[in-house]
């Protein structure tokens, strides 16, 4: 598989993995919204081939995002297309901003978490939702779109808490699409970092995939984050390629 074919394969797995409230394809892109919650389903998705004049696609985003309240967002990899969208929305005052590395690991080997205090729901909960809110701070009035999206997820999702003394310290979510499982929002309570909590689930989380028929994994960091980049690569995971987000 080529470069430019791995990047729309994981880019759209990722899609598929944080659905949005509503989407619009344009012209080769995939536009979402999602009452601006999050950038990832908040944003325009340049992943396949345009027939359209540039500046006027872009126009046209703009419009249809402030027309709804929202920033346009542009999420762009190297296979963004048209090729030179990234130098033109420089070119128009868009600012790059959370440059995120998309990482791939093959499920080879079993792995072996030491904790034992893990719950799993297969279905979305109040109590994994609380847990999850509570440990990544989100705002209540964000609540209602993060439920929205989570209930729409089509593929197997596993809802992961890990507890110590019955308390929460980390949680995350998986979502199984075929031969590939994939990892968001792993979160550590800030009290409880650097602790080996966010390793343990992520073993966890691994060998909960490979039990479930998955043979590869990948998941989505951003470059800032050394912590979880360091981790990552100490499971043996290896960058296929980045993404960026351009905001005006």
């Amino acid at each position: 598989m080529g470069a430019s074919s791995i990047i729309q394969y994981l880019e759209g797995l990722s899609l598929t993995a944080w659905p949005s409230l509503y989407t619009l394809v344009y012209d080769g892109w995939i536009l979402r919204f999602s009452d601006g919650y999050t950038k990832r389903a908040n944003s325009v998705n340049p992943l396949f081939s345009s027939a359209l004049a540039l500046d006027e696609k872009v126009s046209h985003c703009e419009r249809l995002y402030s027309s709804r309240g929202l920033k346009v967002i542009f999420k762009l990899t190297h296979a963004s297309s048209p090729s030179n969208l990234d130098s033109f929305l420089e070119d128009h005052g868009y600012q790059e901003i959370d440059c995120t590395s998309v990482q791939t690991l093959a499920l080879t080997t079993d792995f072996h978490p030491e904790h034992e205090d893990f719950e799993v729901f297969t279905e979305l909960t109040d109590t994994w939702v609380d847990s999850f809110c509570s440990l990544n701070k989100a705002a209540a009035k964000n609540r209602s779109a993060l439920v929205h999206i989570l209930e729409h997820i089509l593929p197997p999702t596993f809802y992961v808490s890990l507890l110590v003394k019955g308390k929460v310290v980390a949680c995350g979510f998986a979502v199984l699409d075929g031969s590939m499982i994939s990892f968001y929002d792993i979160f550590t309570k800030v009290s409880q970092r650097k602790k080996g909590y966010g390793e343990q689930i992520m073993l966890y989380l691994l060998q909960l995939g490979k039990d479930n028929g998955a043979t590869s994994a990948f998941l989505q960091v951003m470059k800032n984050n050394i912590a979880a980049l360091r981790l990552y690569k100490k499971l043996g995971f290896k960058e296929e390629y980045i993404y960026w987000y351009r905001v005006k």
